[in-house]
């Protein structure tokens, strides 16, 4: 439990808002989230009580437009009440089904929560209301991340031979032989050694983590499991070994998972005994207060007051801003200084013109030679760009299309959807940009385009190795799943302006060995996980 509390309160002070750059804890830039359920039956001894004690929350006010409003019978009520009884006739949950738009905070919620509970005690109890008395332990699992781990890609450095990678991957087997665990053990051999490899030790032999999982009895024990993003799971295979820890988790006493809508299906065995809650983000007041935590240093400045004017209105920004990622991307041009990205008509701004503005941005800022910043562009950069270029938004983008940053962002962003992949390992980041058509200018070190594609920051977690610089590890995703969704589109539509016939090139699906717009777009039309590009 010790080692549990102390890796989450050690995550809690990671960066928590990569696209704006800032270095803000979640213990202190959190801001409430609301969530929406069922309305208890109006006709209830509870619902009659004047007395009762109502949520400070604004339910009427969250949405702008009538169309957003959610149907049926629902109330606001706080996060910490997800498993708490909402009258006297409704029963007990011991499990929640948090479904919430891409960036509504889902994420930043389950994260919060543990972190809530490793800081508690006897004096400072944990708030969130749970059926069981005392809990034991919080279980955060990111499924992303356990996917990584359960497939075995792990880093290897870019400059072993084949022969070198394939010991290496043995020896990772060896090291991880999840095939010889049941559900349970590689839940938990997959928890020990995130959580203990922090104190420098995890369990590594399929005995000793046995003979752990015999000490911890996790069966019995008060334990609630957060599990942050089924729908990123939602396509595997029943027999995955994924969807056989997740099936091992859901019948367990307590658990709350959250994903995306419209996955609730994938649990249809389970369903009946899950509360279904919605996660809706930013409440206008929520709106207001985030705004004034990114501009603390700046609390006057015009650009703020600016956007609280229109969050205070009724401008329909306030449809885009109360999605907490959609906020951060408009504090982060707002506070930006560069002309160009400045926003002049907040009004009639779109989710494409602001996920336009952010790349720009980010763009700009890898080219900054003042910025703190990972990587430090090539010089073959820095040539197709001088200070004129940084002015205009467009010979940004120019520029960037120009040394194929775009084309390789928007490759791998749609090959990540199709193959329902949101992380890479360093070695099978850099095998796919290997496969692209290089660019003339990286035609003859290839090493460059990989620094200057993980440069400009739109792709976290791979890292250099400090010794061999040819070498790099790491797990490398996009900042959010919401970028890699807009450069995926942003890809195709560019293809698609040329001729919506033209290949996609490095794309396969089955039955189109050579993919063009039309067909993927023919192919992907009703499915779900491709609703937002």
């Amino acid at each position: 439990v010790h080692y549990f509390k102390a890796h989450y309160q050690a995550n809690a002070k990671i960066l928590q808002r990569p696209i704006a750059g800032q270095d803000w804890s979640i213990t202190n830039s959190f801001v409430n989230l609301a969530v929406l359920c069922d309305k208890p039956d109006e006709n209830s001894e509870d619902s009659k009580n004047p007395n009762e004690k109502k949520p400070d929350i604004d339910w009427q006010n969250t949405y702008v437009n009538p169309a957003e409003k959610i149907p049926g019978n629902k109330q606001l009520i706080t996060y910490n009440d997800m498993f708490k009884p909402l009258s006297k006739k409704d029963k007990t949950y011991f499990k929640c089904w948090l479904s919430g738009a891409a960036g509504s905070g889902k994420t930043t919620l389950s994260q919060r929560l543990a972190y809530e509970w490793s800081i508690s005690t006897e004096e400072v109890p944990f708030l969130l209301s749970s059926p069981q008395k005392h809990l034991e332990l919080v279980v955060w699992i990111k499924l992303r991340d356990l996917v990584s781990y359960l497939e075995l890609n792990d880093l290897v450095g870019t400059d072993l031979d084949d022969e070198e990678k394939k010991t290496a991957r043995q020896w990772r087997l060896r090291r991880n032989p999840s095939s010889q665990l049941d559900a349970s053990a590689t839940l938990w051999r997959y928890l020990t050694s995130s959580v203990y490899s922090e104190a420098s030790f995890e369990y590594t032999d399929t005995e000793d983590i046995k003979k752990f999982l015999q000490h911890l009895k996790p069966d019995t024990q008060p334990i609630l499991y957060l599990v942050d993003g089924y729908d990123e799971i939602a396509g595997y295979d029943s027999k995955a070994p994924i969807k056989k820890t997740v099936d091992y988790i859901l019948k367990q006493t307590q658990v709350l998972i959250t994903s995306r809508p419209h996955y609730e299906h994938q649990i249809s065995d389970h369903q009946s005994s899950f509360r279904r809650l919605e996660l809706l983000g930013f409440q206008p007041k929520d709106m207001l207060a985030y705004v004034n935590q990114h501009f603390r240093e700046q609390p006057e400045a015009s650009s703020a007051n600016l956007l609280k004017s229109l969050l205070r209105g009724h401008s329909p920004i306030r449809g885009i801003a109360h999605i907490p990622v959609n906020l951060e991307i408009l504090c982060t041009i707002l506070s930006s200084s560069h002309p160009d990205l400045s926003v002049d008509s907040l009004a009639d701004f779109t989710m494409t013109e602001l996920y336009e503005q952010i790349s720009a941005y980010l763009i700009h800022r890898s080219l900054d030679p003042k910025a703190q910043k990972e990587y430090s562009l090539s010089d073959i950069a820095k040539t197709q760009f001088n200070h004129e270029d940084l002015t205009n938004r467009t010979e940004i983008f120019s520029g960037a299309s120009h040394l194929g940053w775009l084309d390789i962002l928007g490759s791998i962003a749609t090959q990540g959807l199709i193959n329902r992949q949101v992380q890479w390992s360093a070695e099978k980041f850099s095998i796919l940009i290997g496969k692209m058509n290089c660019p003339a200018v990286y035609a003859s070190n290839k090493l460059n385009l990989i620094n200057d594609v993980l440069g400009l920051g739109f792709i976290r977690g791979i890292v250099r190795d400090s010794e061999r610089h040819n070498c790099y590890h790491g797990q490398g995703e996009f900042l959010h799943l919401t970028l890699q969704e807009f450069f995926a589109a942003r890809w195709i539509a560019e293809v698609w302006k040329k001729s919506p016939d033209e290949v996609l090139g490095g794309l396969s699906i089955e039955g189109y060995p050579n993919i063009t717009p039309r067909q993927l777009l023919s192919h992907y039309q009703y499915s779900i996980r491709f609703n937002l590009v």
